[in-house]
């Protein structure tokens, strides 16, 4: 069973993603913010990681530098970065500090990010 990690202080959209993901057999962990995804990383091993980039008081690219580090049980796991936000400054450093792939959530339904989930998984086995 693959093991995701879904990171977004919205309610609504992590609780829709979480079930997408629980409904083809995944065990999902979900984080509301920065520290409580912070946490999660340092426990867990995942198969892929999805987070929001903006969270109130600290920002999403942490979570991406801390998964990178040396240290970390999860420098090799794909991260697909949610967001709302355009192709800016914050989208930038997100790729630049090792997310693989950013997705605006205005154009993706829970399906189609489970479809890029699937294919990201499928070229890293």
């Amino acid at each position: 069973m693959r093991k995701i990690l879904i990171v977004d202080d919205d309610d609504d959209l992590r609780k829709l993603y979480t079930q997408t993901f629980l409904d083809s057999k995944y065990d999902v962990d979900e984080a509301t913010s920065v520290n409580n995804a912070l946490d999660l990383l340092g426990k867990n091993s995942y198969d892929i990681i999805i987070t929001d980039i903006l969270f109130p008081g600290m920002d999403g690219v942490y979570i991406i530098k801390k998964a990178r580090s040396q240290d970390s049980l999860n420098i090799n796991t794909p991260i697909i970065i949610l967001t709302n936000l355009d192709y800016g400054e914050k989208t930038k450093q997100a790729l630049k500090e090792g997310a693989n792939e950013c997705l605006f959530k205005t154009k993706h339904t829970a399906k189609s990010i489970f479809k890029e989930v699937e294919s990201i998984l499928k070229k890293d086995s």
